[in-house]
């Protein structure tokens, strides 16, 4: 990260818990762009589901605060950034909102139409356009797995949705949290899986200044 472009946009945010997704959208709007280097990354991921609730929970209040944030010029940089932010941030919040109710719904729904208490359903354009999103969104895990190179990967695919159910409760505790303790970092654990193995370059950012 080049220091000029940090300086350009005020550096980064102390107070907001995902300060890279505020820092990229003020980058973009004040003419900044991102370039690609080959760079070799070796990330550890939550492997318990506490620490991954806890992790979670803190991405998507930074995402609920960047997204206000922003949303205070939201034509500031241009029509394309205000667009990107809806896609990134806030349709990827409603998601996580509504998913796990709709499921929840639907089940219960069923489980109603199988033990005779209603005779009511859905339209099936509804059924399809829901059941169009999930394998959309699983093939997208499959295409990451293959262009990573872990196709091992691909067998967990399948269990994709219920990963998303699973990002409701952290919501909740992140909604509850942006109004008692907003700036409340919740810190994740590393070395509980021991050292990865050696990767193979991958691509990492590299952000140039404003384009003047």
């Amino acid at each position: 990260m080049r220091r000029a472009s940090l300086d350009a946009v005020g550096g980064w945010d102390a107070y907001n818990v995902t300060e890279d997704a505020d820092l990229a959208f003020r980058l973009a709007a004040n003419g900044g762009g991102i370039g690609w280097i080959s760079a070799a990354t070796q990330e550890e991921a939550v492997s318990h589901i506490r620490p991954w609730h806890r992790q979670r929970s803190r991405w998507l209040k930074g995402y609920i605060q960047t997204w206000m944030v922003h949303m205070n010029a939201p034509l500031s940089g241009g029509w394309r950034r205000v667009v990107m932010l809806q896609i990134t941030l806030g349709l990827s919040l409603l998601s996580v909102l509504f998913f796990a109710p709709i499921m929840v719904f639907l089940g219960l729904l069923g489980i109603a139409n199988v033990v005779g208490i209603t005779e009511a359903a859905i339209p099936s354009v509804y059924l399809w356009t829901l059941g169009f999103s999930l394998i959309c969104g699983m093939a997208v895990g499959a295409l990451g797995a293959m262009r990573a190179g872990q196709p091992h990967l691909l067998r967990h695919v399948p269990l994709m949705p219920i990963y998303w159910l699973l990002l409701f409760p952290p919501l909740m505790q992140a909604l509850v949290e942006l109004r008692t303790r907003p700036f409340h970092w919740h810190k994740t654990e590393h070395g509980v899986t021991g050292a990865p193995p050696d990767l193979p370059d991958e691509t990492a950012c590299l952000t140039h200044g404003p384009q003047h």
